[in-house]
């Protein structure tokens, strides 16, 4: 009998043409070799099926599931934790790119603390032409992640690696939310998980992508999670039976903000603490301000102000006051 891979890699994609390839050759290109990739096509209008079987040819650990229906992230997923094969699941997006030490990073650690049941790492964002527009690093012990869970999800979904074990799916209802709920339902179960520091992946922003109603639906359906975390506490069940994804929506919550004014926003804080053109920087605000408004990020004119400072009162800034 063929041995089992260290890793299930699963990736759900739906036209994703513009970057599929890459986030397929970031896989391939890991120093850890030993997994086998599933991806699930969940029916694909561009040209995504035909790229994920040019690397089939290639590469016999790749395994495809193509959907004559699109049944989203959360059901496409579903369909490979069920053939995973691996000691390990990875979740992958097709749109992002695994760094190399990714997989090694994490297969160590868990094998190390075998107490740890799954593991998620820090990111780049970057925008759609690959720039790294921002990061986001940080350590949570197991202790603390059962403190903060309950209040916002710390554990990025494309970096996590979990212990193939069964009845572990992602629950379609919540969509956009999905990925809350399983860690909280993991929490229920009394499985520990640990932030790494370590940068796994770049995660790919796209603005275009996300709406006003689906940033709402996301929100509501993570308070809904919640709600089910303290109900299962108190009666080992919750209501996800009966549940509307919709009931928590008011137009209050839909009024969020614009994601590409989100995107600009944290592109223009990364260059502020991490570059040290000043010119360019103020370039890029003042483009900013055309497309958008001088009123509608506040604090622009500020970073605009700040640029104009000696260095030394710009390296307080960025070490000490807008970390």
């Amino acid at each position: 009998m063929k041995n089992k891979p260290k890793i299930s890699v699963i990736m759900s994609a739906y036209n994703t043409e513009k970057y599929i390839a890459e986030a397929i050759e970031s896989i391939l290109n890991q120093t850890l070799r030993d997994f086998e990739l599933i991806i699930i096509n969940d029916a694909s209008t561009d040209n995504t099926l035909d790229i994920i079987k040019k690397y089939t040819k290639k590469d016999k650990r790749i395994k495809v599931i193509s959907l004559k229906k699109n049944v989203g992230a959360a059901e496409a997923r579903n369909m490979g934790l069920k053939i995973a094969n691996g000691k390990y699941i990875a979740i992958m997006d097709s749109d992002d790119i695994s760094l190399p030490e990714r997989f090694r990073i994490q297969y160590n650690y868990l094998e190390k603390n075998k107490n740890i049941f799954l593991l998620a790492g820090g990111f780049y964002h970057i925008n759609t032409s690959g720039e790294v527009i921002n990061q986001e690093s940080k350590r949570y012990n197991s202790k603390q992640i059962k403190e903060i869970l309950i209040k916002r999800n710390v554990l990025h979904n494309p970096t996590l690696m979990f212990r193939n074990e069964d009845n572990i799916f992602y629950r379609e209802k919540f969509v956009p939310a999905e990925d809350y709920d399983l860690l909280l339902r993991l929490l229920s179960n009394n499985k520990n998980m640990y932030l790494l520091p370590d940068i796994l992946i770049k995660y790919r922003v796209h603005p275009s992508s996300y709406t006003s109603s689906s940033g709402a639906l996301q929100s509501s359906n993570m308070s809904i999670a919640r709600s089910f975390y303290f109900e299962r506490k108190k009666s080992k069940k919750d209501s996800y039976k009966t549940m509307n994804p919709y009931q928590n929506l008011t137009k209050k919550n839909k009024c969020i903000k614009n994601a590409e004014l989100t995107v600009k926003t944290r592109e223009i804080k990364f260059f502020f603490r991490n570059k040290d053109n000043m010119d360019k920087f103020r370039v890029l605000i003042r483009n900013f301000w055309k497309s958008n408004g001088f009123f509608s990020w506040k604090k622009s004119y500020i970073y605009y102000l700040i640029s104009f400072s000696p260095k030394k009162v710009l390296y307080l800034f960025r070490r000490f006051i807008w970390k």
